[in-house]
């Protein structure tokens, strides 16, 4: 055996490692893109969750939730930014999963599922007067403009009930 046989048997193996180590680099970004869309969805779902919790936990901040989503300009200045902070708590969630989406971190069904949140916390006439007042201008551009589409595509529903 030659100099140059023994050089073209490195030759081979060094490709056939190569291929393997691109084979092995394959397979750990797959797994490492399914496990960040796990933790992308499961983000979202605590954070939803979380809400609930919150509510349940403290019946004044639902309340001021409640009022503040169908009469939010009668609400003195103190209540307007409590609700304030819940609502954007609660849209940043909701912008966060569409930008999860926009990378295919989270299915198209999820997706449609937080549009149908939206459109909830957006139906009162006292949520859009916070849009437009205090909410607006806190979002990206593209999730501002998102959301003034939903507006205009829906009609105000009966702003949901503050009083049991």
């Amino acid at each position: 055996m030659t100099i140059s046989d023994i050089g073209s048997i490195g030759e081979v193996v060094g490709a056939v490692a190569t291929i393997g180590t691109l084979i092995y680099i394959a397979i750990q970004i797959r797994e490492n893109t399914s496990w960040t869309k796990r933790q992308a969805l499961e983000s979202v779902i605590d954070r939803v969750i979380s809400w609930g919790g919150r509510f349940n936990d403290n019946p004044d901040v639902l309340d001021i939730y409640l009022r503040g989503s169908s009469d939010f300009e009668s609400f003195d200045e103190t209540r307007k930014h409590r609700y304030h902070y819940i609502m954007c708590e609660r849209l940043v969630a909701c912008e966060a999963a569409l930008e999860h989406e926009k990378t295919k971190a989270i299915k198209s069904e999820s997706t449609a599922a937080i549009e149908r949140i939206i459109r909830r916390e957006l139906r009162g006439n006292g949520a859009r007067a916070w849009w437009g007042e205090m909410g607006r201008e806190l979002f990206a551009d593209d999730f501002s403009a998102h959301i003034d589409q939903i507006i205009r595509e829906t009609s105000p529903h009966k702003a949901l009930n503050p009083d049991p």
